[in-house]
């Protein structure tokens, strides 16, 4: 990923998807197919597309490189949502509460 401007996701299903993680993390954009998994994570700091339709794709890959003040915009708060919500000590703490909440 070290070089890489674009990750490519054309899931047709996902949970929690760790490759877009990484990639974010790594602030590589992210272009997805919309899609549960990739959706609660990419939001709208990225390009996403329609998981059954290639050219949508092929425009959401172009949309990506077109501009690079709306790259580096959605790279940012890709990164930015990544730290608040998807950090270890984040996602630690939220699952812990929600155990301690459920046993109650």
């Amino acid at each position: 990923m070290k070089w890489a401007s674009i990750c490519l996701s054309s899931s047709r299903w996902e949970g929690l998807p760790l490759t877009l993680l990484e990639a974010i993390s790594q602030q590589i954009a992210i272009v997805a197919t919309d899609v549960t998994g990739n959706r609660d994570l990419v939001e709208k700091n990225g390009w996403m597309f329609e998981s059954n339709n290639a050219e949508d794709g092929a425009q959401a890959i172009i949309d990506c490189l077109a501009d690079s003040q709306i790259y580096e915009s959605k790279v940012r708060a890709a990164y930015d949502n990544l730290v608040q919500k998807y950090d270890e000590r984040v996602m630690c703490k939220v699952t812990s509460e929600l155990y301690y909440n459920l046993l109650k």
